[in-house]
């Protein structure tokens, strides 16, 4: 299908298992001059003419080169028992976790109170893309580097009324 040739879908479309055999295709609906043609299981359409592409192929220079580019990133199916859910891939993920607090609480009387903290992350997370040729999925290692320092004090007064 990679270069055009939708032949592959025909007999999938009437064969496709769990539908008994009533799989049609819908998308795209074929329109020209406001009238929906009709389709057929598997085909694919010109949607200039609402006709099928000759050998069910779309031929290379109707093909967009963004298009192709892009699909080709992709890669080929590791399940070729099945058109749908055809691709299975194992990603890796490691995470160092390199992160403390600390808090120290100070009562110098018994109407102040102090507190300082400190927080560090410096872990390292990384996971493999799903699609090697895409950034998808994953990517390079990420370090948050995060640092976080509160400082409070409180002091408790009352007034003695008569």
């Amino acid at each position: 299908m990679r270069q055009g040739n939708f032949t592959e879908l025909e007999s999938a479309a009437q064969n496709l298992a769990g539908n008994g055999g009533n799989y049609k295709t819908n998308y795209p609906l074929c329109v020209t001059s406001g009238l929906a043609g009709k389709t057929s299981p598997g085909l694919i359409y010109d949607p200039t003419t609402c006709q099928p592409f000759s050998n069910n192929t779309i031929p290379a220079g109707r093909m967009n080169p963004a298009a192709v580019a892009y699909l080709s990133a992709f890669p080929t199916p590791t399940r070729t028992d099945r058109y749908l859910n055809n691709y299975l891939d194992t990603q890796s993920e490691k995470n160092k976790y390199n992160t403390f607090d600390v808090r120290f609480d100070w009562n110098p009387t018994s109407k102040d109170m102090a507190f300082a903290r400190f927080s560090y992350d410096n872990s390292v997370n990384s996971k493999t893309s799903e699609f090697a040729n895409l950034p998808a999925g994953g990517g390079p290692a990420t370090t948050p580097r995060t640092r976080a320092a509160t400082l409070s004090a409180t002091r408790t007064s009352s007034r003695r009324t008569s």
